[in-house]
């Protein structure tokens, strides 16, 4: 069995038009389960994953510039907010 993580998207410079904003989207395409705590995305951005956050096979994390519009607005789960410059900096 093996994990594997990757960002498996990044809505960056979003429309005027798009409320729910800039999310970073990471899936485990692997066949095992990952424990992501304490994982940490930098640069830009800034967002340590909670202890307890494991993501299953097949499964996504997504955090977001504003999490809770970007959870209405998209209708998705965000586990998180991230602080730091706007996505398009990068």
């Amino acid at each position: 069995m093996s994990a594997e993580m990757v960002i498996s998207e990044i809505l960056y410079d979003a429309a005027p038009t798009n409320d729910g904003g800039e999310f970073i989207e990471l899936v485990n395409i692997g066949d095992a389960s990952i424990d992501v705590s304490g994982w940490v995305l930098t640069d830009a951005v800034s967002y340590t994953f909670p202890a307890g956050t494991t993501v299953q096979p097949g499964d996504r994390l997504v955090v977001a510039r504003r999490a809770a519009a970007a959870a209405d607005f998209y209708g998705i789960d965000v586990v998180g907010q991230y602080v730091g410059l706007s996505l398009i900096h990068i």
